[in-house]
């Protein structure tokens, strides 16, 4: 799986909702996210195909991240 970009949409309490490039839209928990992190701000993942999920990770979560059905 290739590194995907992201951008934060809106942050609603906790949660920060983000988009990638496709217009889908996935939330996760702020705590997650780089420190000064605000809307508009464009985020690049690829630490969980390198490293894999940790046990705090949901898996609805990743499997709408990993695509998997």
């Amino acid at each position: 799986m290739q590194p995907k970009d992201y951008i934060l949409d809106r942050i609603e309490g906790e949660y920060a909702y983000i988009q990638d490039e496709n217009g889908e839209e996935l939330f996760i928990a702020m705590y997650l996210l780089p420190p000064n992190t605000d809307v508009g701000s464009k985020l690049h993942y690829e630490m969980l195909t390198e490293f894999g999920a940790s046990p705090i990770h949901r898996l609805s979560f990743l499997k709408k991240f990993f695509g998997e059905k």
